[in-house]
């Protein structure tokens, strides 16, 4: 069918402006609403005759309409209306008009992006994805032409998914509603997945290999898959042996990389959610530039078994999504998780000892003062006689309250310690350490018991030898 004329008139009201492009189903026209003035994108389904497949294409283009009218979100492009176009019956599905160009486009026209910019365009897919997974859709063919970046080079610049003419419900499936059957495959070889290539198996998963494939392609310029041939691209995807630049590879991307373009579909990331949470954690100051880097490995973990499947509880144990200082790697949530239990385990084995070393010398002093004739007297400080007393005369005990029986008394030599030495006085020999119990409180500490008092020596420089001082000199001195 050949282009239609501009000033043609689509379901009464969208007047044909130009051709935007074509796809492999039909024409993209610049468009304008007859009533409302807004400008719009019509897709009408014009490049495959009517019931020439049965009528597939028509039911798999009224799909598009659906699925994407279903899911509301700014990295999504908005569906405003759908119906037919002349006798014949032509579906067409009226759009947002996005002003850019698509992901293709751009890396065609300048190359490689930046890391920052990648992961920033990446994660505002994933959103838009990640509306369409919640509401079990399934794009099914993401690839660079249906990526449109919109606002380039400002703060608002963001990349929009479009296309969704081979979206398929991941639930809720019949025979008549399944659209894509087994020998009838449909997608770009060099993005399609192991999975579906073999069986056609249809998951969230799939848009998650897919946005893998994109998101090394914005940093390097150039498809992963880069066969001569459809079959060499197929081969690619079949064998694991996806190459990618080695820096990527031993960066702190590479393991989110290793996860996303895994073989088998249960190591990869679930959903786009999970895929972008991953990412949110990476610094892009940490990724490097392989722009025109020809040193390339083969992700062989992604067809092997040193993956193991993908876990969601402890994937999300890590509740933190800040991004790691430059140049570090976000631990992972194992290792933070176990880091507290040890921390916890040591504690109690610590506090555990101290509390079985307190109790058995607690013990052990309790038993060796049962026999008081068992444990020496301990030495006290004492204070200066005072004048007319005389030294070498005991004094009278002090009656002190007693504790009861089960509490061990504290030693004389506890509370005597808190009483400071006069000048001279001589030091008091310590008390052997087997001995010594743990301080206990000030308001359990006994009376303190007077002693015998020894006879205390003259300092040597109190008077000149050999004469007695005077009295009054003495009371001058003190």
């Amino acid at each position: 069918m050949e282009p239609l004329a501009a000033g043609t008139v689509i379901g009464d009201r969208y007047v044909v402006g130009g051709v935007l492009g074509t796809g492999g189903f039909g024409t993209v026209y610049d468009a304008q609403h007859k009533y409302m003035k807004r400008r719009v994108a019509v897709k009408l389904l014009d490049r495959v005759a009517p019931r020439s497949d049965g009528g597939v294409a028509h039911r798999r283009f009224l799909r598009e309409a659906e699925s994407a009218a279903r899911i509301e979100h700014p990295n999504v492009v908005n569906i405003y209306d759908f119906g037919f176009y002349g006798p014949r019956g032509i579906p067409y599905i009226a759009m947002q008009f996005l002003e850019g160009r698509d992901l293709r486009q751009e890396l065609t026209a300048d190359g490689a992006l930046t890391p920052f910019r990648t992961l920033q365009l990446v994660m505002g897919a994933l959103d838009g994805l990640a509306e369409a997974h919640e509401h079990d859709i399934v794009h099914k063919d993401l690839k660079p032409n249906n990526l449109i970046i919109v606002n380039a080079g400002t703060d608002r610049e963001s990349m929009r998914v479009v296309d969704f003419g081979l979206a398929v419900f991941a639930e809720g499936e019949s025979d008549d509603s399944r659209l894509t059957k087994s020998g009838n495959m449909l997608g770009t070889p060099r993005y399609l997945p192991p999975e579906y290539i073999k069986h056609q198996t249809v998951s969230p998963q799939l848009d998650v290999y897919q946005m893998g494939l994109i998101l090394v392609e914005m940093l390097t310029g150039d498809p992963v898959v880069q066969g001569d041939s459809m079959y060499n691209n197929i081969l690619a995807h079949m064998s694991g042996c996806l190459e990618v630049p080695v820096a990527l590879v031993e960066s702190p991307l590479g393991p989110v990389l290793r996860r996303a373009l895994a073989f088998s579909p249960d190591k990869r990331y679930p959903n786009a959610a999970v895929f972008r949470t991953a990412l949110s954690r990476i610094d892009a100051a940490s990724i490097p530039d392989v722009v025109g880097s020809n040193l390339r490995v083969p992700l062989r973990d992604a067809s092997d078994e040193t993956i193991p499947p993908f876990d969601l509880q402890e994937f999300t144990s890590d509740t933190a999504l800040v991004s790691p200082p430059s140049g570090a790697v976000a631990a992972p949530p194992v290792a933070q998780a176990a880091a507290p239990k040890l921390g916890l385990i040591l504690a109690g084995a610590v506090g555990g000892a101290l509390l079985v070393g307190a109790l058995g010398l607690t013990a052990a002093w309790a038993f060796s003062n049962d026999d008081p004739a068992a444990s020496p007297a301990p030495a006290v400080a004492e204070a200066p006689a005072a004048p007319g007393e005389r030294a070498d005369t005991p004094a009278e005990p002090q009656t002190a309250a007693r504790t009861p029986p089960a509490e061990p008394e504290t030693p004389p030599a506890v509370a005597a310690g808190n009483t400071p030495e006069p000048a001279g006085a001589a030091p008091s020999e310590p008390e052997p350490a087997t001995n010594q119990p743990p301080a206990a409180p000030a308001a359990a500490v006994p009376a303190r018991r007077k002693v015998p008092k020894k006879k205390k020596s003259k300092p040597a420089a109190a008077a000149p030898a050999k004469k007695k001082p005077a009295p009054k000199r003495l009371k001058v001195v003190d």
